[in-house]
């Protein structure tokens, strides 16, 4: 069956009363059936094929719509899959860094680290002091 390029939904009854329709109409009128009535069941033969041209359009929406979410569902999966292979990628470069260097990623201990800094005075500044105590005892 032919594509359909316009939407049937759209379509507008001819009137088949109409002289250009009168060749048609003089087929199938006969003793028994007048003008007015060919003009009818040319009207009602419109009707039949229109109301199949509609079905026709509905399927071939229908089929265009999961055709569309098929290509969708597709693209997103091909996105995924390109995401966990960048994290795999990335996560395999981190690791090969590590095993590089591995002093640089060594965990640190949690060791009770004082907050505050020990200041170690240097031996000449002791030494001074302490003569310093021994020679004026009253500063202390």
């Amino acid at each position: 069956m032919p594509i359909l390029a316009e939407d049937p939904n759209l379509a507008i009854l001819p009137d088949f009363e109409a002289d250009e329709y009168a060749q048609a109409r003089a087929q199938i009128a006969n003793d028994v059936i007048d003008e007015q009535q060919a003009a009818q069941i040319l009207a009602n033969l419109w009707r039949i094929q229109n109301d199949s041209d509609k079905r026709r359009w509905a399927d071939r929406i229908q089929e265009e719509a999961r055709a569309a979410e098929e290509a969708r569902r597709q693209a997103a999966e091909v996105e995924d899959q390109r995401r966990q292979a960048q994290a795999a990628e990335q996560e395999a470069a981190v690791l090969e860094e590590r095993k590089k260097n591995k002093s640089k990623y060594a965990p640190i201990r949690n060791a009770d680290v004082p907050s505050n800094p020990v200041i170690l005075p240097s031996q000449y500044a002791v030494r001074k002091m302490r003569s310093h105590q021994e020679t004026n005892p009253k500063l202390i």
